[in-house]
């Protein structure tokens, strides 16, 4: 590794040489610093860019060893810019907090927050508020702004800080100009609405009234998703067009709007890739927003592989803090190949997170977990919030042999910077502790633990002791009328449908929501119950907006995902209402006992396949959902090859949204492929087909959950901790204790800190030694 870094070096003559400056310069520094000197010589690293390539630590040792208050707010600044929280809050700690500028008194609050000073934060905060602090520029109010609404303190003590910032707006010597008062009025008011409705649901339209979102006036880009939730769909509409006309169609402004908003706007327009801007395609918004949507327009994907290139052509041209910068943004459009390529060949500087995190992540991919871990670490212990070491160390943990509680005590450790106010300790905001505890085989902790989700609390606030929220359910149902709220996705529905039946028989009326796909075999399955069926709406994939049915308003934002207005007053008239999570936490603490092996769905019709000497045996390897993440759970169609070879056994892919490959693979091997259904829409359909098979065999997925809820025996395959872990009890059995009908197969003796190819083995070895007595 020492030798490809000095070759890398040597490759790279700019780099080498400004390394060597450099490190010239700070040993310098570190010598007049031993000798005793008054000002330590730091200031001879002037530039920023010299900074960009220190350590955090070296950079600290400037900071602390420097009389100039200047270079200790560069190294303050160049420290929060890299995102290096945690060195950034040792340093914000040497400044005299009452003689900072206002500006530079943001930058210490942001460093304290984003690390584990958060109550020094506030008390800070507390201060700027009380000396009626006077920013005079835009960006001064958004930066103090931004640190109240990540800060500890109260509701009504942001409150008063806005008000107070309102007032001094009016100041005459705050010296404002006209044009940015206006902006820095609606910033305001932005924020006091953004701070009220976090902790409550405010129509806009109620809290502002209907003149202020007047298009002619000022543009309210930042209210459209509220204002969709609440139903006010035309005035939405309204802003979109306003801004669309302002700025142009491709626009940072309005390309995201129309694309999340309105999709099938690109239908509808004749554009090429020579018709958008060469400075829209350098941002940002170009290449998440297209990514969101490459497969489904053809612009979109010209558009995000033309922004791509750009931002790699930029990636050479520039400094390290943007480079740093563009690989994290190429991390979160799932570009990790690319970005692992641009930091392969150079020395990345000790700074610089993002390459550490991608780093991780591709230890992770190739086996080597200690590493992994240990990648993830590092960035964590600096930026607690980052989000590719987040997910990546949840991951990595439980592959080094570490007990599944670990995360929990490291999580303890460092915190959750902003995220959690910059207190340091657990708490669940990421879902760490509810992760561990399910890993664990805690399953009423870990489920209780995600009691406190936004739209589950919006529920229980208004309707109080009638919504179950990971609660008990009564123990007198009878002449009483339960609404389940369907939630999660498809085959999250399928798996809570084994509790249908048994609160059938304890209610007199059941009402349950569910997908538009499942209600023929809902209805078919369940004659008590009240279906409803309600479309759900997710991110860039919402109906066209002006069309779509009006949503159960008022509540919070997933609320209105999950349920339409003709739900409503189904639920008002309800003796209590829950939804499908609290239903499996009434199993695990005994509330609830469905019945055990037995298939609770009917199929609406039945499919006469031909009937060989076979065992029928279907497979599934993946979801349709399939992002860089989930490969960790996932198989592959190769990975079943040792089954092709069994002389007693049938093959069927069930795989919905199979891809060429996979299908190519199959039709080689004798696989059969079900071709004249949807296999992801018609669930009747696949359910004919299904009835008709011994076994199925994969990971979980809407149609393994369908067979399994249908009565066919299913054999979930353990060969990574989360498919292993969260469904044995942590590894204390092997019934599925979610899934009704499947069990999980791995070897008692799986080791996963074994490469993942060397776990698939062992898990399909006792799959074919199943198979044998099976047979037998």
């Amino acid at each position: 590794m020492r030798e490809k870094i000095k070759n890398s070096i040597k490759r790279s003559p700019v780099l080498y040489n400004t390394l060597k400056r450099v490190r010239a310069a700070y040993n310098k520094q570190e010598n007049n610093y031993s000798k005793g000197s008054k000002d330590g010589r730091a200031e001879k690293v002037k530039k920023e860019q010299d900074l960009y390539l220190l350590s955090s630590i070296k950079i600290e040792n400037i900071a602390v060893s420097s009389n100039s208050e200047s270079l200790k707010m560069q190294c303050l600044d160049v420290l929060i810019k890299f995102r290096n929280y945690k060195s950034a809050c040792r340093v914000a700690k040497l400044f005299d907090f009452e003689k900072l500028s206002l500006s530079k008194k943001n930058l210490v609050v942001k460093a304290l927050l984003c690390s584990d000073e958060g109550v020094l934060a506030d008390s800070y905060l507390m201060s700027m508020v009380k000396d009626q602090i006077k920013p005079a520029r835009l960006g001064d109010f958004n930066k103090t702004l931004a640190c109240i609404d990540i800060s500890g303190l109260s509701e009504n003590e942001k409150l008063e800080a806005i008000e107070k910032l309102k007032f001094l707006l009016e100041d005459p010597q705050a010296d404002i100009p006209d044009d940015e008062k206006e902006a820095i009025n609606e910033l305001l008011s932005w924020s006091q609405f953004s701070i009220l409705s976090s902790a409550r649901v405010i129509d806009p339209l109620d809290y502002f009234g209907g003149d202020y979102f007047d298009t002619n006036k000022a543009n309210k880009v930042k209210y459209v998703p509220s204002l969709f939730d609440f139903g006010h769909n035309a005035i939405a509409e309204n802003i979109i067009d306003h801004v669309t006309k302002k700025h142009g169609l491709f626009s940072v402004e309005a390309y995201a709007l129309n694309l999340n908003y309105r999709v099938e706007w690109l239908q509808n327009l004749d554009v090429s890739l020579d018709d958008v801007p060469t400075n829209f395609l350098a941002t940002k918004v170009a290449l998440k927003n297209s990514f969101s949507a490459i497969n489904k327009w053809k612009i979109c994907e010209e558009i995000y592989r033309e922004s791509l290139r750009m931002h790699i052509d930029f990636y050479y041209k520039s400094d390290w803090l943007k480079k740093d910068q563009l690989l994290y943004l190429l991390t979160e459009v799932d570009e990790l190949e690319k970005a692992y390529g641009l930091i392969d060949s150079v020395v990345t500087p000790d700074m610089a997170l993002a390459p550490k995190a991608i780093r991780g992540y591709f230890y992770l991919e190739r086996g080597d977990y200690n590493s992994s871990r240990d990648c993830f670490l590092k960035v964590l212990r600096e930026n607690p919030t980052e989000a590719i070491s987040t997910t990546g160390l949840r991951f990595a943990l439980p592959r080094t042999g570490e007990h599944m509680l670990s995360l929990v005590k490291i999580r303890q450790a460092i915190g959750y910077g902003s995220k959690s106010k910059g207190r340091a300790g657990l708490q669940n905001v990421g879902g760490d502790l509810t992760i561990s505890l399910l890993m664990n085989g805690d399953y009423i902790n870990g489920l209780y633990s995600k009691r406190n989700a936004p739209h589950w609390v919006a529920l229980k606030k208004h309707y109080s002791e009638k919504f179950l929220n990971y609660q008990p359910l009564p123990s007198d149902l009878k002449d009483k009328k339960i609404f389940v709220i369907g939630d999660e996705g498809v085959g999250d529905e399928l798996r809570t449908a084994q509790f249908y039946n048994i609160l059938s028989t304890m209610c007199d009326k059941v009402v349950v929501s569910c997908d538009p796909r499942l209600i023929n075999l809902f209805t078919h399955s369940f004659e008590k119950i009240k279906f409803m069926p309600v479309t759900r709406y997710r991110k860039g994939v919402r109906e066209k907006t002006d069309n779509r049915e009006k949503r159960m308003f008022g509540f919070d934002k997933k609320v209105a995902d999950y349920l339409d207005e003709k739900c409503h007053a189904e639920i008002e008239s309800s003796t209590c209402i829950t939804f499908g999570q609290n239903l499996f936490f009434n199993k695990f603490i005994g509330s609830l006992k469905p019945e055990i092996n037995k298939g609770y769905l009917k199929p609406t019709y039945r499919r006469q396949l031909p009937r060989k000497d076979k065992l029928r045996v279907g497979i599934l390897w993946r979801s349709h959902y399939f992002i860089r993440w989930r490969k960790f759970m996932y198989l592959k169609a190769e990975d079943f090859a040792p089954l092709t070879k069994l002389n007693g056994v049938e093959l069927w892919s069930i795989q919905h949204a199979i891809n060429d490959d996979e299908k190519e693979f199959c039709q080689n091997n004798s696989i059969n492929l079900i071709e004249d259904i949807d296999m992801f829409n018609d669930f009747e359909g696949l359910a004919s087909y299904l009835v008709n098979f011994d076994l199925l065999i994969g990971v979980s997925s809407a149609p393994i959950e369908l067979g399994a809820a249908l009565g066919v025996p299913v054999w979930m395959l353990g060969f990574s901790p989360e498919n292993y872990y969260l469904r044995t009890a942590s590894g204390t059995c092997e019934k599925d204790q979610l899934t009704m009908n499947s069990t999980v197969v791995a070897p008692e003796w799986i080791d996963f800190s074994a490469s993942r190819d060397e776990c698939c083995a062992l898990v399909f070895e006792e799959v074919l030694r199943r198979l044998d007595s099976y047979l037998k």
